[in-house]
């Protein structure tokens, strides 16, 4: 029976595919990171395994994946580990010459180790850390169509939920459950051969499980411009009206909220390697998970990435992250700098070692104003497969412009 499956989808062009994987892996970080023991750093032992599968045609692709996260921590002092199951779907086909379907999904619940909150000890100032077990899951999906009007034009629609949070109430009082839904309505046309201008319609709406609810909608102007054949430059500047949904009035008091972006990238191509150079600055509005408010932020990120013949890979990153308030200026934020390389011994074997820096202050819901943490972690990993993931149906975007052109 499953020969006469296999032998019918092979018939009718559809090419299975599948790849099984673990990966084990190992890290140390600050003892002041997340430790309960004074003088000792902390660490976690992580065991996932994994299987995805594909279903590949000539005009679509489908993936399917699934992953099991298995971490022993030493703060938990627990025997049995934390558990984090992960699903994730894609999938996309081409309808016609102009019209593209895609749908994704991607799911997370389990288990995980927190800090739960700053306790003073009756002996001293310092603040002790309580470690605890919550109950999580994190949820997304979208289902989006492009449209292709003319061959200098395209229109996009994605329509998608979003959801995160604790399950249970005492893990919704360390993580209060976030979900909502968005959707991004977009249009491109392309001026020039360097050249492509568009814009954005965004609207999303949010709901915490604390009471806090907003209604958000954008509108944005991009213009992508490629400064040479590795070099692109793109920045986006808009504006967006946010509301708190929890008002009942029939025009309730709305606020502005600038939103600009600027992303660069820059590739050097060399005989053996590759070295490309992404950079971006952004400001805009975002809900704070935590404790529920609107805040305005602005954060900047850069990365290097290195690919050395077809076994080395390396790369190191920086992200900046700034809560914009009024007194003081700056209130909360986020820096971190990571490091990270991979080199693969053989085919399906692969180990990989990172090294992160990062400093945060974040806002609490405790009696403390904000959580300090300040702190290193270093990790160091071997990934095992065995099979191969299938190379994407050809790009058949030319022809079907050349098509387009001839239609017009």
């Amino acid at each position: 029976m499953h020969a006469l499956g296999l032998t019918i989808l092979l018939a009718a062009g559809v090419v299975p595919n599948a790849q099984v994987g673990v990966r084990l892996a190992g890290e140390a970080r600050a003892p002041d990171a997340f430790a309960t023991a004074p003088g000792g750093p902390g660490g976690e032992l992580t065991v996932t395994p994994s299987i995805d599968t594909w279903l590949q045609g000539d005009r679509f692709r489908l993936r399917l994946g699934y992953s099991l996260e298995m971490g022993w921590q030493t703060e938990a002092l627990q025997p049995t580990p934390d558990l984090l199951h992960e699903g994730r779907l894609t999938y996309t086909t081409r309808l016609s010459p102009r019209l593209e379907l895609s749908a994704s999904a991607w799911g997370r619940a389990g288990t995980e180790t927190w800090l739960l909150s700053l306790t003073q000890s009756p002996t001293t100032v310092d603040l002790l850390p309580q470690v605890g077990r919550i109950q999580v899951a994190a949820a997304t999906g979208s289902a989006g169509l492009r449209y292709r009007t003319s061959p200098t034009q395209t229109i996009s629609l994605t329509l998608g939920y979003d959801a995160s949070g604790g399950l249970d109430t005492p893990s919704r009082a360390v993580l209060p459950l976030y979900y909502g839904p968005t959707g991004r309505l977009a249009i491109r046309q392309r001026i020039g051969p360097l050249d492509e201008v568009g814009g954005n319609v965004t609207a999303s709406h949010t709901e915490l499980s604390i009471g806090s609810a907003y209604d958000l909608l954008g509108l944005a102007g991009v213009w992508r411009h490629d400064l040479g054949p590795r070099t692109r430059i793109v920045p986006l500047v808009g504006v967006v009206v946010a509301r708190d949904a929890r008002v009942l009035d029939v025009l309730p008091p709305a606020n502005l909220y600038p939103q600009a972006n600027v992303d660069i990238e820059h590739r050097f191509v060399f005989s053996d390697s590759e070295l490309a150079v992404v950079g971006r600055v952004w400001l805009g509005p975002a809900v704070n998970r935590i404790d529920g408010t609107l805040e305005s932020r602005a954060g900047l990120s850069a990365s290097v990435a290195w690919r050395l013949g077809r076994r080395f890979t390396a790369g190191l990153g920086t992200d900046e992250i700034w809560v914009l308030a009024r007194n003081p200026l700056v209130d909360g934020g986020l820096q971190s700098v990571a490091a990270r390389a991979a080199w693969t011994l053989a085919t399906g074997m692969r180990i990989e070692t990172g090294l992160r820096f990062y400093s945060q202050q974040l806002p609490t819901r405790s009696q403390l104003p904000v959580l300090l943490q300040d702190g290193w972690a270093v990790t160091v990993g071997f990934v095992a497969t065995i099979g191969t993931e299938p190379t994407p149906p050809r790009d058949r975007e030319r022809d079907d412009r050349r098509r387009l052109g001839s239609e017009q």
